[in-house]
C-alpha cells in the first residue's frame, strides 16, 4: 500500500537534467505529495537527480531523486521544498 495517494495529473512539464542542455519536455503521468511518475522522456538520459518544472497554480520547480525507471516511465521522489 502506498503511503500517499497518487492523483492522475497529465501536466506538461520540463525536466532539467543538469547536463547543460536545454530542458526537455515531458509529461507528469501521476503525482503524490512525495513524488511523481514521468512519461515522454528517455530514461537512459536521466541520472540520479533532476529538476522538474511544471505549472500548478503558478510555476513550480522541484528537485527530484530518480527512484526507478522502466522502458517508458521514470519514478521520482521530491527532495526538499517546492520552489517558485
Amino acid at each position: 500500500m502506498r503511503r500517499w495517494k497518487r492523483q492522475l495529473a497529465g501536466y506538461v512539464c520540463a525536466a532539467d537534467l543538469g547536463d547543460g542542455k536545454p530542458v526537455r519536455a515531458c509529461r507528469i503521468k501521476n503525482m503524490s505529495v512525495s513524488g511523481a511518475c514521468l512519461v515522454g522522456l528517455d530514461p537512459s538520459l536521466v541520472s540520479s537527480t533532476l529538476t522538474l518544472h511544471y505549472w500548478d497554480r503558478g510555476q513550480v520547480k522541484r528537485t527530484c531523486q530518480v527512484i526507478w525507471t522502466d522502458a517508458r516511465h521514470i519514478g521520482l521522489r521530491f527532495v526538499g521544498p517546492r520552489r517558485s
